[in-house]
């Protein structure tokens, strides 16, 4: 959240007009597609500037945003999944409702191996080559 008060900081008004209305509450209630030019709209850019122009120097703060809403998100997925597991009947929409919970759970939360890597050295030992090993009836055709 830090990051994000400091990257507002450095942005123009209607950059953090647009911001502040890509996260208003009343976005969800704006098609999908549209979300971009509402919010560009209560930002007051005009109708002639583009999505594109208005991002380009956003990305990155609208990337951290993005990641923010997905992990605020988990803990519902969690929720509704562990809801799900618990009790109740599973109708269509409960299937959708799981179906979304999952793609949450697997963009927010990290995998074992991201949640483990440390920079920890390694200890590496080389073993020298096997040798060949032979079979004891070998062993003794040679021998006659």
């Amino acid at each position: 959240m830090g990051k994000e008060i400091a990257k507002l900081a450095e942005c123009t008004d209607k950059q953090r007009a647009f911001i502040q209305a890509l996260k208003s509450p009343e976005i969800v209630n704006i098609a999908s597609k549209d979300r971009f030019r509402w919010a560009a709209d209560k930002a007051e850019y005009s109708n002639t500037t583009s999505i594109s122009e208005i991002m380009a120097p956003l990305r990155h703060l609208v990337k951290d945003i993005a990641e923010q809403m997905l992990s605020d998100a988990s803990i519902y997925a969690a929720w509704q999944v562990t809801d799900t597991l618990t009790g109740g009947e599973v109708d269509s929409s409960t299937k959708v409702r799981l179906e979304a919970a999952k793609e949450i759970l697997d963009r927010s939360v990290p995998k074992r191996a991201e949640a483990k890597r440390t920079n920890e050295p390694i200890t590496i030992v080389i073993m020298p080559a096997k040798q060949e090993i032979i079979e004891v009836s070998q062993y003794i055709e040679h021998e006659n």
